[in-house]
């Protein structure tokens, strides 16, 4: 039981997440993009990153929420093996 509801918390973090992407703020990304890094060892993370900037920015900018997702990824890494442990 315990698994499903961390598959069914996972889902709904990652369908928010995608949701900001396209119709909601920039933070919404950026918060479910956290919380993702911080619970799971998450490829969506990633993947949220790229999408954002790919539809996002501007031809010369700067991929800032790729850059965040690598941050959140493998700066959380640490803590979540170290707080959360399976």
């Amino acid at each position: 039981m315990k698994m499903k509801k961390i598959t069914i918390f996972r889902l709904v973090t990652v369908i928010v997440g995608f949701f900001g992407i396209f119709f909601g703020p920039p933070w919404l990304t950026l918060v479910s993009m956290a919380v993702l890094a911080f619970r799971f060892p998450a490829v969506e993370v990633i993947i949220m990153g790229v999408l954002m900037d790919f539809l996002w920015l501007p031809a010369t900018g700067i991929p800032l929420f790729t850059i965040a997702s690598i941050i959140f990824l493998w700066g959380l890494e640490p803590v979540r093996k170290e707080l959360l442990v399976r």
